[in-house]
């Protein structure tokens, strides 16, 4: 039976890939594996501490990756997408910080367990946007430590692994379950207690972001064809303006927030190019960035009284 190990499957993306197998009738012809934090152990009963969830789905293993790990078992897949991210808006964490999470954390995976393909979800944010169209072999570089910690993992897989990498450069990733540090959620906040939203981006900017359940769905798609290496883009098919996004979000709240626009430079429109990946893994976006927005309004709706 192939075996596929989940790192950060407690987490936005995790999590939403571990309801969409859940709702899959052949994801038992899958062993499922999750690696999570030890202080997730503070949050589970005593009865799942033992290795296996009570539904017996998932077998569960603690550990810090930022530390080396060993595991006595041979992954078909390991799927990694645990992470520090830059979603927390005045981050102020230095390089260091990510390194330990975001680097060293791979090259633990990598030495302490054995596996036939390593799935790194990396980031879209390292190309540089002077192409209309972005594709696999656009130039990249990094403007903030996040990317250049993800950077750092991807030529580490690329040289020491380059025939068991898969690396999914995706866009923003966003959806309902997001937390209100990253950019939508936290707009979203903001109109519902009629504070301003401020569009600290050049005015003119469409952003490219992807539901977080297409990225679940993607995932599940390279795990079904094990046949497939290198590195791929995952993208929505069309940007939306920041402007538009802005708007929306108040008409759904039905909020009286003024958008404030403090960056009025122009910037030069791009597309993050997805031909490669939906070719070999037959996939395409459902999900549109509007829908995805008024989702995550519902939600946010819908659990207020939590937060």
């Amino acid at each position: 039976m192939k075996k596929v190990l989940i790192t950060g499957a407690d987490g936005f993306i995790g999590s939403h890939l571990l309801k969409q197998l859940d709702a899959l009738p052949e994801s038992s012809a899958c062993e499922y594996h999750i690696l999570l934090r030890p202080n997730a152990l503070a949050h589970t009963s005593a009865a799942s501490q033992t290795g296996v969830l009570a539904d017996g789905r998932y077998h569960r293993h603690y550990f810090d990756i930022s530390k080396p790990l060993s595991i006595d078992i041979t992954f078909d897949d390991i799927v990694h997408l645990a992470a520090l991210n830059r979603t927390n808006l005045g981050n102020d964490k230095s390089y260091d910080t990510f390194y330990h999470n975001n680097v060293q954390g791979v090259l633990n995976l990598c030495e302490g367990l054995r596996f036939k393909r390593f799935i790194f979800l990396s980031t879209a944010n390292l190309y540089q946007h002077d192409h209309e169209s972005l594709t696999e072999e656009s130039p990249v570089t990094w403007t903030n430590h996040y990317e250049h910690s993800k950077y750092e993992a991807e030529q580490f897989l690329l040289k020491n692994h380059p025939r068991a990498s898969v690396i999914l450069r995706c866009v923003n990733t966003i959806g309902p379950g997001q937390k209100p540090i990253a950019l939508i959620p936290h707009m979203i906040h903001n109109a519902l207690r009629q504070l301003p939203l401020e569009i600290f981006v050049p005015h003119n900017r469409r952003i490219h972001c992807l539901d977080v359940r297409d990225v679940a769905c993607a995932l599940i798609a390279v795990i079904s064809k094990p046949q497939h290496m290198g590195i791929f883009n995952l993208s929505s098919n069309t940007g939306v303006s920041i402007s538009s996004i802005a708007q929306s979000i108040v008409d759904l709240t039905d909020s009286r927030s003024e958008i404030v626009y403090s960056n009025l430079a122009e910037e030069r429109p791009y597309r993050v190019s997805n031909e490669k990946f939906c070719a070999h893994f037959s996939w395409q976006p459902r999900i549109d960035i509007q829908q995805s927005v008024s989702d995550t309004v519902a939600h946010i709706l819908l659990n207020i009284n939590e937060m």
